[in-house]
């Protein structure tokens, strides 16, 4: 029989993303295993958009995020939904009859991995911030398994039988991340049209973007231009923002300079990430992993919008093991300064990277969680 495998989790990229590279690499041993998905039917849950495209079957629970505070009325739904998720996903459950169900996280997890340890159904969690969210830590002591990016979140979740229990495993990544997994670097920047005297600054706010890292990136361009002439630029702006920051960069003597681009949304990242000398990056949990992976120089920009302030955690992190730069959205005066002392300064990009490698790359990430999977499968 076909290993069927049900993933959970959801909202944002940051909880999905993690799910389709565990679900990628467990297709890599086992193609004809049989992978679904569940998550919220919010209409602002990115599994509609990422789980389709990655062509997998999704089915959606009626679950929804607390609120802060915890005490806010609007709560009072939210435990409605609670108890209308758990009924649902009981009956997904039993349609589907998984192997095994695994959580990445967000707040629609809970009801499929809460139901499916009550079922006896073997359940994995994988928490890939450093401070672990709200489901994680209502789940921490149902599943049976937890499996962590930093090894500070093992103390934070303070689990029972956490020695047992808890596994640090790092991030699970998609295919092309890291020389030894994917494109290499000279082949990247020669088919990014790339000279080796060219120093390559990609820059990117998520997947949909961020207006506030737009502006400070475009509004650093012209002093990066004059300060650092062997400075390429690339920029994505996110779909919903480049109309806005295509404007906003015609009114810089930048807008002509055939080494500042501005793309709508990077399609091609692994390559992009191979041929970069210095990343400007959100400092989402996958986005550190990916640059550890191809031990890349990274000014991180912690997204002040996110639960717990788990981005400045992440990048906080990051930095105190020397593996990159913290500009916090307050200090966005200070990021040309950064930039350009990073593209003139061979020496301090190499230092940052073999840091950030060092320390957060687990190039057999891959490897440790599919066979923390099949040790719960079998067991």
């Amino acid at each position: 029989m076909p290993l069927k495998i049900l993933f959970c989790g959801g909202g944002t990229a940051g909880h999905i993303n993690p799910a389709l590279a565990i679900a990628a690499a467990v297709l890599d041993k086992h193609p004809d295993a049989e992978i679904e998905f569940a998550a919220s039917t919010q209409p602002s849950d990115k599994a509609r958009e990422l789980v389709g495209r990655a062509g997998y079957k999704l089915s959606c629970v009626h679950i929804r995020g607390m609120d802060r505070p915890l005490y806010s009325p609007s709560n009072i739904k939210t435990v409605a939904c609670m108890v209308i998720s758990r009924v649902e996903a009981k009956r997904l459950i039993k349609r589907f009859s998984p192997d095994i169900i695994i959580g990445t996280g967000g707040f629609a997890c809970w009801p499929v991995l809460s139901r499916g340890a009550d079922l006896g159904i073997p359940t994995l969690l994988h928490e890939s911030n450093v401070i672990p969210g709200l489901a994680v830590k209502r789940l921490k002591n149902k599943v049976d398994r937890v499996l962590v990016n930093f090894e500070e979140t093992r103390a934070l979740l303070n689990a029972e039988d956490s020695e047992r229990r808890v596994i640090r495993v790092g991030n699970p990544f998609m295919k092309g991340f890291g020389e030894a997994n994917g494109i290499s670097r000279r082949e990247a920047r020669k088919s990014l049209g790339l000279s080796d005297s060219d120093v390559y600054v990609l820059s990117f706010g998520g997947s949909r973007g961020a207006s506030t890292l737009n502006s400070a990136v475009i509004g650093m361009c012209d002093k990066l231009m004059a300060s650092a002439p062997n400075a390429v630029l690339h920029h994505a702006t996110g779909k919903d923002n480049y109309e806005e920051a295509k404007a906003e960069l015609s009114r810089t003597t930048s807008a002509n300079n055939s080494r500042v681009k501005l793309l709508d949304y990077i399609y091609d990242m692994p390559t992009r990430m191979a041929a970069a000398d210095v990343v400007i990056s959100r400092a989402g949990s996958m986005s550190v992993s990916e640059l550890a992976l191809g031990a890349k120089a990274a000014i991180l920009v912690p997204s002040p919008n996110v639960t717990d302030d788990h981005q400045l955690k992440n990048a906080k992190a990051v930095e105190d093991a020397g593996g990159c730069v913290c500009v916090e959205e307050k200090n966005f005066d200070v990021l040309a300064d950064t930039v350009i002392r990073l593209v003139n300064s061979k020496t301090e990009r190499e230092r940052l990277g073999r840091n950030i490698k060092g320390k957060f790359s687990t190039p057999d990430s891959n490897e440790k969680i599919y066979s923390e999977i099949m040790k719960l499968i079998k067991s």
